[in-house]
């Protein structure tokens, strides 16, 4: 099964549901039919050239859809923990640091657990980041609408980037990216001293995706990226009208 943006021409094969969307009954048939999907399907091993990390977040001791589908997949990849108690999105960029800097590959691809699909192999998430983003250094998701949506003057700046861009999906979502682990590293620790900052606003502490827009818009484009034109990652906002299942025959 491949899902097809008409709008875009693309074949994303990450699906992101955030708030909402991840909510709604189109997404919990989603789910079913990829899972249905991948389990009928037979996978070749990860290829070693491509050398790469995959990491998440969770706070269950269930598995979650994204490691359900990757372990259809015989994926190898790694759950960050933190207590329920007490847990903040914010706490998301510190584990991934922290684990990040104990590792010795190139890339590292990171995806939500609650709420992400993954439809073909994550090979191909690192063949389509180095085929058509050249140059890119850490690639996210793109979505249609801005979150958080309030005019803050922190955010004026990464907007005016992000509209520049023109096309439906153009705001930065930071629950799925992948990018060179060195570089990665270099965002993440500037990320987490300006949520540290003293004037740093208090509505804005316990989430990433602010702060992760301030830290990456303008100072660090086009190094970093967004995934526009949905290569690979399709945030299911605009999603659920735009991406249509498409029958792939068996080879």
């Amino acid at each position: 099964m491949r899902y097809h943006n008409y709008r875009t021409g693309t074949y994303p094969i990450v699906q992101h549901a955030t708030g909402k969307n991840g909510r709604a009954g189109f997404w919990a048939v989603r789910t079913q039919e990829v899972l249905r999907d991948l389990a009928a399907r037979s996978f070749a091993p990860s290829d070693p050239e491509l050398s790469y990390q995959i990491i998440t977040w969770s706070t269950s001791d269930r598995a979650t859809i994204l490691e359900q589908c990757l372990d259809l997949m015989n994926v190898d990849y790694h759950v960050l923990r933190e207590p329920a108690a007490g847990w903040h999105n914010i706490h998301k960029p510190y584990l991934a640091l922290e684990y990040l800097r104990g590792l010795d590959v190139p890339y590292v691809i990171a995806l939500d657990a609650f709420d992400v699909l993954v439809t073909e192999h994550p090979d191909e998430i690192m063949r389509r980041y180095l085929e058509y983003f050249p140059g890119c250094r850490m690639l996210f998701n793109a979505a249609a609408n801005e979150w958080p949506r309030e005019s803050a003057e922190y955010l004026a700046e990464s907007r005016e980037v992000e509209n520049s861009f023109g096309l439906r999906n153009r705001y930065l979502n930071a629950g799925v990216w992948v990018g060179e682990r060195e570089f990665v590293i270099s965002i993440l620790e500037r990320l987490i001293e300006n949520v540290e900052r003293p004037d740093w606003l208090r509505r804005f502490r316990h989430d990433e995706q602010p702060v992760m827009r301030y830290t990456v818009f303008p100072e660090f484009y086009p190094d970093v990226d967004l995934d526009r034109q949905c290569v690979i990652f399709q945030h299911m906002e605009s999603g659920k009208t735009d991406l249509r299942p498409v029958e792939v025959a068996e080879e």
